[in-house]
This record gives structure tokens, sequence and C-alpha cells, in this order.
């Protein structure tokens, strides 16, 4: 075995790989090789072009259930932060409800923004989550294209029109159909799969025969006194189309 490519891998399974001299490039999940999504720089872009499409009331939807809580501070604190670049008002109370575990069962970010949804936009709902029409955000970024799904799932039973009633600036993968059906609709800051399975593959094969990743210039630490070093993929901004 010459390296391995873990994927949502646990923490003491990458660590004892890497005790036994093996390297490890990971996505989702720790090692000394950390290939991840640029989550702060979407967070800025999703601002920024709702904000160019007049947006005043924007509002934060990141699924919280399902990632480490040190990720979703620093979505935040990008997301505030290029709120005040924009000089925009930073009102949580047009962030996404939180889905709390039904049942030991853990809501999967689909689920989370269908119900968040579900919760915040119908005006019919006995819950404290609903709001009237004139307290909804007129722009959201989602943070997660499968809670963007969902969102716009619950928005189309609903009969809330993204783009049209309320402006989108979604998480997107550029090789995958999730968000297809609302392209044309919607703002996306948009990953390429295909970078990062080729980042981590040539990670991987680099330090198997003893050479550093050629993106490793382009890399940071996970933090000052950690050993592990993370590449940050930069996603494209992709505006939304007049309809």
């Amino acid at each position: 075995l010459h390296g391995v490519l873990s994927i949502g891998v646990e923490h003491s399974v990458t660590r004892w790989i890497e005790a036994q001299g093996v390297p490890v490039v990971s996505i989702a999940g720790p090692s000394n090789y950390i290939i991840t999504q640029d989550y702060g720089t979407a967070a800025r872009m999703g601002v920024e072009e709702l904000a160019r499409m007049g947006c005043r009331r924007i509002g934060l939807w990141q699924p919280v259930v399902n990632f480490y809580p040190s990720h979703i501070r620093r979505v935040r604190h990008a997301f505030d932060k290029a709120m005040r670049a924009q000089k925009l008002e930073r009102d949580e109370s047009l962030d996404a409800p939180e889905i709390a575990p039904h049942a030991g069962h853990k809501p999967s970010s689909m689920e989370a923004g269908y119900w968040g949804a579900m919760q915040f936009f119908d005006e019919n709902a006995s819950t404290r989550a609903r709001r009237s029409r004139a307290d909804w955000p007129d722009g959201v970024v989602i943070m997660d294209d499968m809670m963007a799904q969902g969102v716009f799932m619950a928005l189309d039973q609903l009969g809330i029109k993204p783009g049209r009633d309320i402006k989108v600036a979604a998480f997107a993968v550029a090789e995958s159909p999730v968000l297809l059906p609302w392209e044309k609709s919607i703002a996306r800051m948009e990953f390429s799969l295909h970078e990062i399975v080729t980042s981590m593959l040539e990670g991987v094969l680099s330090l198997a025969d003893g050479r550093q990743p050629r993106w490793i210039k382009k890399a940071r630490p996970a933090d000052p006194k950690a050993v592990e070093m993370t590449y940050n993929v930069l996603p494209k901004r992709h505006s939304a189309q007049s309809r």
C-alpha cells in the first residue's frame, strides 16, 4: 500500500494509517494533507452577487447538524464580513431555522433545507420559524447544494419561485446535475469536482513517490499549531440569468 485517498474517514483511522508510514490525502476528514472547498470565498461571492442584484436583507442558510462547529463559525465569519463590506445590516433572523434530530435521526442536508424552508416560508405553518411575507429575506446564500435542492423543493410546493420571489446564491458542484432545474434562476458559487479529485490524486501519488504535491505552495496550515496542510479549491462565480 503506497497511499490512501480518504473521503470522510474518522480521525482515529487516518491517524493510524499515517502512523504506519502511509501518506493520506483527505477530503471531508482529517489527515496531514487535506483538500477542501473554500467555503469562505463562496460565502463572500454569494453576498456580492445578491447585493449586485439589489438585495438588502440577506440570510445565511447552511446545514449545521452534519458540519463541525469550527466550519460553521468560519462560514458565518466570512458571511458577516462580506455583509459589512457591502454595508448591509446583518439580521440572523433571516437565517435558516435549525432542524433538530428527531428520534435519533440526524436530518440530511436536503431534509434540513426542505423542512427549514417549509417552516420558514409557509405562511400557514403553525411554527415559531414561520414568517410573514413582509419579513422574508429578499435573498439567501445557501452553502450546500443538497440543502439548496431541499429548499427549492419546498419553495415549489409553496408556489414561491427562486429568482422571481426570492433571490438565491447557492453552493454548487460543476459536474453535478443537482441544481440543474434552477441554474438559470440562481447565482452559483461553483466548485470543480474534477479539480478536487485531480488534486487529491496528484497529492497522494507525489507523496508516495517521496515528493511534495505541486499545490503545497498554495496550501496553508489548518491552524498555526497544526501539522496539517489544507489546500482550498476556489469556486467560480456564475451570475443568475435574467428571466
